[in-house]
């Protein structure tokens, strides 16, 4: 990572306007904020994803009943496509949000749009797909 992302991760913002760009409730964010209201934005990002990772793998639903083997190898690329297409869109998401962030100064932007960039190639990925076992 360059310095001009690894200062915008640095960079403290309001509370609000974090929420708002990782699409997330203010609440998730407030166990990392401080006193005077504003977060991190890496520790913003860091809990935005753990959210959104915990909606993820409620789209599965309940764990299913206990069955043979082959049935829960037949159902188990739907459940990981599903988790992985919840990852994606979320990070898709958050990578518009956070290119409407405000940028101040100029390397604020560059910095900006490099961390927009890296979660849109994230958002490209495909998860869930690790071989079983």
């Amino acid at each position: 990572m360059n310095n001009l992302a690894a200062a915008l991760l640095e960079r403290r913002f309001p509370l609000a306007d974090a929420a708002a760009a990782l699409s997330v409730p203010a609440a998730v964010l407030q166990l990392g904020a401080g006193d005077d209201g504003a977060i991190p934005f890496r520790r913003a990002v860091r809990l935005a994803l753990a959210h959104h990772r915990t909606l993820a793998y409620a789209v599965r639903g309940p764990a299913p009943a206990p069955s043979d083997q082959r049935a829960y190898q037949r159902h188990l690329p739907a459940a990981r496509q599903a988790v992985g297409t919840a990852i994606s869109g979320a990070l898709a998401t958050a990578a518009e949000r956070v290119a409407g962030l405000p940028a101040a100064h100029p390397w604020d932007k560059q910095a900006r749009d490099r961390v927009a960039t890296a979660l849109r190639t994230a958002s490209m990925r495909r998860y869930g797909r690790r071989a079983n076992g």
